[in-house]
């Protein structure tokens, strides 16, 4: 969710060589974008009201481009920070605004985007998004198989899944969505009865969040496969490392 650049041609006087033509951009859209990367930055460390309080400031910058296209975006990255703040109704209220902009804009990924946060959200939701495109980016076919797998259509959810596993990159981000996708396959296999399959799922899962260091899903992970070995020390072991995690996230925090 990168911000694009909206540059303006300007002509500035060379002091000895004449005239000479370089890109202008607007100061406030600069000024937004870093504090974009610090929202983005903190999502990353589960620093909710931190990325909070970063995308609110990127909103304000851009209110003063008058850019609808860029706004739409940062109300929708101010919406996901609301979502994992536990502010369900101001996030709901946020993705509104960001679905209803983007479509005035021609915006289709951002209005899927906010219209799937959307229905994550709703305590009851039927909509449905149109059959999706294989090839949209990996957060899109993430989000469709979280609905998907809300709804109870377990298929649709596990296409999904797969999707989304094929289109992340090795970035950190990307490396993110593999495992969000590898989990949401284990828990798909867990609903089944298949264990095995389950268990290798989410290990796959709690490597990538291991390597990409996302506490809070690997704590969440670990209680899975606790919830998958349900007798053992394996069992013990996990519930136990898991509570350690979340521990020493409340003591740093």
């Amino acid at each position: 969710k990168r911000l694009a650049c909206l540059m303006i041609a300007g002509m500035l006087c060379a002091c000895a060589g004449g005239n000479r033509h370089v890109a202008v951009e607007n100061p406030y859209i600069e000024k937004s974008r870093h504090f974009t990367q610090a929202g983005m930055a903190a999502m990353q460390r589960e620093r909710w009201d931190y990325a909070q309080t970063a995308f609110a400031r990127a909103l304000a910058s851009l209110q003063l481009t008058d850019d609808q296209g860029l706004i739409a975006q940062a109300w929708y990255n101010l919406g996901m920070a609301r979502r994992f703040s536990g502010e369900s109704e101001s996030a709901q209220a946020a993705f509104r605004t960001a679905s209803e902009m983007a479509d005035r804009e021609h915006d289709s990924l951002t209005a899927l985007r906010a219209r799937l946060a959307l229905a994550l959200l709703q305590e009851r939701s039927d909509w449905r998004p149109h059959p999706l495109p294989s090839k949209l980016p990996a957060d899109i076919h993430l989000s469709a198989a979280r609905l998907a797998q809300k709804q109870q259509r377990p298929e649709t959810a596990r296409d999904e899944f797969r999707l989304a596993l094929k289109r992340s990159d090795t970035s950190r981000q990307g490396l993110t969505y593999k495992g969000q996708a590898y989990l949401g396959l284990g828990l798909l296999a867990m609903e089944r009865g298949d264990a095995a399959t389950s268990r290798r799922d989410m290990q796959q899962a709690l490597a990538l969040f291991r390597q990409v260091g996302s506490p809070r899903l690997i704590a969440y992970t670990l209680l899975r496969l606790a919830t998958v070995d349900t007798t053992g020390p394996a069992r013990v072991e996990n519930i136990h490392r898991a509570l350690t995690i979340y521990q020493a996230m409340n003591d740093e925090e």
